[in-house]
């Protein structure tokens, strides 16, 4: 199994040279946004379908709000199905155990519980309003998926104009994270709900492709 891995370990640069080949036909007329957006709520449609992603009230998600690490830390939990079911306690935990910021009384304080539990790498000084830049949902991102499935290897190159870090690369590689227009990730920009549901349903996929099985030749 691992052999698989080494055989599919790339250098980075020449796949993000394939991905934005492959974009730039997609960014070519006026048409990418549209497509973006039409992407970005087919996820958002597919997260809420399956409980994934909670709107308001209505039901309504907005897209375009910039998502704080509280909620990013929910959706992480809710798309791969972390729990405490195998983990035992010796006191009733609470979210300030791990996060001296957190709210022991907030709506989001049972997913920081089960992040902590299960190690998806969260600082204890994670402020839960703050809210995340795409490098960092990226990296938590990538963090969750690698819990649940073995990821190939990808060799390490500096030589990309953003200085994307290795997460990102990653992310863009396995067709998790996408380049905008102008091909650029732009990983300090703050990450918005519908960018981060978009790279949760594409993460999802690629989950469910390495679960599938295999004919044995």
């Amino acid at each position: 199994m691992k052999n698989k891995f080494k055989i599919l370990a790339v250098t980075a640069t020449a796949i993000l040279s394939l991905t934005i080949a492959g974009h730039s036909f997609a960014a070519a007329g006026q048409g990418f946004q549209e497509a973006n957006n039409a992407k970005i709520q087919i996820s958002v449609s597919s997260l809420q379908n399956k409980g994934i992603m909670k709107g308001d009230h209505k039901g309504r998600v907005e897209i375009s709000a910039t998502l704080p690490a509280a909620q990013g830390v929910q959706l992480l939990v809710n798309a791969f199905g972390f729990n405490l079911d195998t983990i035992r306690f010796f006191k009733e935990p609470h979210a300030t155990d791990y996060f001296k910021k957190a709210d022991d009384k907030a709506c989001y304080a049972q997913a920081l519980i089960i992040a902590a539990a299960n190690d998806l790498g969260l600082p204890n000084d994670l402020d839960p309003k703050k809210v995340w830049t795409k490098e960092e949902f990226t990296h938590y991102l990538m963090i969750a998926l690698e819990k649940k499935t073995e990821l190939p290897a990808i060799n390490e190159d500096s030589s990309n104009r953003e200085q994307l870090s290795w997460d990102v690369k990653r992310a863009l590689i396995l067709g998790i994270a996408t380049l905008d227009a102008d091909y650029n990730f732009n990983p300090k920009k703050e990450i918005t709900s519908g960018e981060a549901a978009e790279m949760v349903y594409n993460a999802l996929e690629y989950l469910e492709t390495q679960q599938a099985p295999t004919l044995q030749s």
